[in-house]
């Protein structure tokens, strides 16, 4: 069920997508994973807050903190406005990649970047744009827009408006 609400949400059909990640969550109500990718599916299905509540679900079921639920609820404040608590929870994606040495590290400074400029903070901004390309120098913004798949495509284009002001050519 969850696979196939990951194909059907790459494949725009949103409203299939959540129901099989419902479905998901009906079969394994006490296992993080399913709460965790439900949380992705309902973002990208432009269910902000459904999203928040997933992956704080997840969190609490999995006390070894997967990074990407950090990712998800960063992006999904974000999405929703809430720019102070998507830059806290992307400040602690980038303490815990760190200190685990993980590749997704650049997508920490992706999301600081995005909140730091609607926050006002540009010079942190900058910053955050330099180390993600220090870290990912293949970045672009339309390999960003290829593997994004909002339902609301205005969100995608917010944040490439908030990374080109932070300095991303």
């Amino acid at each position: 069920m969850l696979l196939m609400g990951f194909i059907h949400l790459y494949l725009g059909e949103y409203e299939q997508a959540v129901k099989e990640a419902e479905r998901a969550i009906a079969l394994g109500p006490s296992h993080a994973f399913v709460h965790a990718a439900t949380a992705h599916i309902f973002r990208f299905s432009g269910k902000f807050e459904q999203a928040i509540v997933m992956v704080n679900k997840a969190m609490r079921l999995q006390p070894y903190l997967a990074s990407w639920y950090l990712t998800e609820l960063s992006m999904s404040y974000y999405c929703i406005g809430r720019y102070e608590e998507a830059c806290d929870f992307a400040e602690q994606l980038c303490r815990l990649t760190q200190s685990r040495g993980e590749e997704i590290l650049w997508a920490s400074y992706l999301m600081l970047a995005i909140n730091y400029i609607r926050l006002g903070r540009d010079q942190e901004a900058r910053l955050a744009v330099s180390e993600l390309i220090r870290l990912n120098p293949d970045f672009t913004l339309e390999m960003d827009r290829r593997y994004s798949c909002y339902k609301d495509s205005h969100i995608i284009e917010r944040q490439h408006e908030d990374l080109r002001k932070a300095g991303l050519e």
